[in-house]
């Protein structure tokens, strides 16, 4: 069993450290995996998009590299907005730490997204 001293040890040591890697998080600390849904739409295989934040602190204005992005189901703006070259998720969206956003689309082939820029909000907790 952990002694209450071993425990104020660990947080002391742990809560630096996460402190310390979410002033370095980067869209690296961004992943973005795709598996196919099961669901075929228009004859097209659907295709499920998290992005996954590893960072400790909670991103926003999440922007992704979608040229050439193409679907041929609806996306709902409040969920994914494409504009040209670049996609991203809608205004106020935060993607919490440790936690994943879903979108979902419809072509031949998966598509690579790439996250081109995003935010940290370290001061979440205040």
């Amino acid at each position: 069993m952990v002694s209450i001293v071993q425990f104020l040890c660990l947080v002391f040591v742990l809560i630096p450290i996460s402190v310390l890697h979410a002033n370095k998080c980067s869209t690296s600390d961004i992943v973005v995996t795709q598996n196919k849904s099961g669901t075929v739409v228009k004859t097209k295989p659907e295709f499920d998009v998290t992005l996954f934040n590893a960072c400790p602190c909670p991103v926003v204005n999440v922007k992704l590299a979608c040229n050439g992005f193409k679907t041929v189901e609806k996306i709902d703006p409040q969920v994914l907005v494409a504009n040209g070259n670049q996609c991203h998720l809608p205004q106020g969206s935060l993607i919490a730490p440790f936690s994943g956003y879903v979108f979902s689309y419809s072509w031949d082939s998966e598509f690579e997204f790439k996250v081109v820029s995003s935010e940290t909000r370290c001061d979440w907790r205040k």
